[in-house]
C-alpha cells in the first residue's frame, strides 16, 4: 500500500503544451546562447534584449502571419533521395535508440544550417551542378 505524503506546498498540475508554445519555448532557448555570442557576456540584459551603447534594445524579431515560428517549404524531392532521408532517419535512432527522436524535417533544417556555414553557397551550386551534368 501507499503512503500519502502530506504537503503544505500547492502542486501544480500538468498540462500538455500546444506545438505553437514548445515551439516558442525551443525558439527562446535558442536564443539565449545567440545573446551570449553577440554580447560577451549573460549579465548584461534579459534574453530578449541586446546592448549597444549602454541602453537595452529588443532584438529583431522576423515578421511571420500569425506569429507562426516555422514556415512550411514545399518541395518536390526524387524518390531515391526520399528514401535516403528516411533511412537516415531510421539508421540514427537505430545507432542513437536513447536520444531525441530525428525527424526529417530536423535533418533538412541541420543541412541548410550547414550549409548557410560553409559561406557563399556559389561553389557548392557549381560543384553540384558540374557533378549533375557530368551524369
Amino acid at each position: 500500500m501507499r503512503e500519502q505524503i502530506s504537503t503544505t506546498l500547492p502542486m501544480p498540475t500538468l498540462q500538455r503544451l500546444s506545438p505553437a508554445e514548445k515551439a516558442r519555448q525551443r525558439r527562446e532557448e535558442e536564443e539565449v546562447p545567440a545573446l551570449v555570442k553577440e554580447t560577451g557576456s549573460t549579465d548584461s540584459a534579459s534574453p530578449g534584449m541586446v546592448a549597444s551603447n549602454g541602453k537595452t534594445r529588443p532584438l529583431p524579431r522576423t515578421a511571420l502571419p500569425s506569429d507562426a515560428f516555422f514556415v512550411k517549404v514545399g518541395t518536390r524531392l526524387p524518390p531515391d533521395l526520399m528514401d535516403w532521408l528516411k533511412h537516415q532517419v531510421t539508421e540514427y535512432r537505430r545507432r542513437n535508440p536513447h536520444a531525441p527522436r530525428l525527424t526529417i524535417e530536423e535533418l533538412l533544417r541541420i543541412a541548410i544550417v550547414d550549409l548557410q556555414a560553409r559561406g557563399p553557397v556559389d561553389k557548392t551550386i557549381a560543384r553540384y551542378r558540374a557533378t549533375v551534368s557530368a551524369s
